[in-house]
């Protein structure tokens, strides 16, 4: 297989001890490359230099919406400075769920990015939690956006739809493998097949059991949050669930989400 993995953190601390066999294990699965996503000024730095130092990782730089209310002076002279060097702007965007404090600030950094992304001529890399009204209400105000793809999508199908107007793709994780995620099974099979492509958010959302490289699951690391680490080798597993579930082979969406990628970045 030759994919790619579109959203991973590999500047994580819980990567730090064992980062090469990682990248080296994703590689030998069939993972051809993976977008390595900032969330702050703070983790620019080492997104930029484990890039420089693997061929295969393309970085994005980005303001999480976590971190929107704790910016420095400075923080959009800085990201400016890395727009051309990235392969996108992200991880940015909107978050009621986890962070549903300072939304106008929120909003206020997300627009400041997109444009960022415009002057840049990069893709946006949209997180969205408990926040799809106040997405479509800032995308809508906007006299033009960028280029998005929503990080692993967990929208509903309808509001998919609504997206329509602009020009989004849909990231799909390994959560979506699960059993009772019947909203995102759904989501999954009614996503336009020119749009869609994979991710594992590496080192969260860990996808069930059998979607896990068996190599990438021994060693028992736990990520922040105290789960089983995830990693960009189960790319490979999530391909075939996602092609279980729309009712294609693996063959078919590796070939799909390639060429989404392709045009999107």
């Amino acid at each position: 297989m030759s994919l790619t993995d579109s959203h991973v953190h590999l500047q994580d601390e819980c990567f730090r001890d064992d980062l090469e066999e990682v990248i080296q294990r994703a590689l030998s699965s069939g993972v051809r490359r993976m977008v390595c996503c900032g969330t702050n000024p703070e983790d620019w730095q080492r997104v930029s230099l484990i890039c420089q130092d693997h061929p295969c990782l393309l970085p994005a730089y980005g303001v999480h919406p976590w971190f929107a209310g704790r910016l420095s002076e400075g923080w959009k002279d800085k990201l400016h400075a890395l727009a051309d060097r990235s392969a996108a702007i992200g991880e940015i965007g909107l978050d009621k769920l986890l962070c549903n404090e300072n939304i106008e600030k929120q909003i206020d950094v997300f627009n400041t990015q997109l444009d960022i992304c415009l002057e840049a001529g990069k893709p946006a890399i949209v997180h969205c939690l408990k926040a799809f009204g106040a997405l479509m209400q800032t995308l809508s105000s906007r006299k033009e956006n960028p280029r998005l793809l929503m990080h692993s999508y967990s929208g509903s199908a309808e509001f998919m739809r609504e997206l329509g107007k602009f020009d989004v793709y849909f990231s799909f994780n390994g959560k979506m493998l699960q059993d009772n995620c019947k909203s995102m099974h759904r989501a999954i099979r009614n996503a336009p097949a020119g749009k869609i492509l994979l991710e594992t958010d590496s080192p969260y959302l860990t996808p069930p059991e059998e979607y896990l490289l068996q190599a990438a699951a021994e060693k028992n690391i736990k990520n922040d949050m105290g789960y089983l680490r995830n990693e960009p080798a189960n790319i490979p597993l999530i391909c075939r669930g996602a092609a279980r579930l729309r009712g294609v082979s693996p063959e078919e969406l590796e070939r799909q989400t390639e060429e989404n990628f392709q045009i999107l970045f």
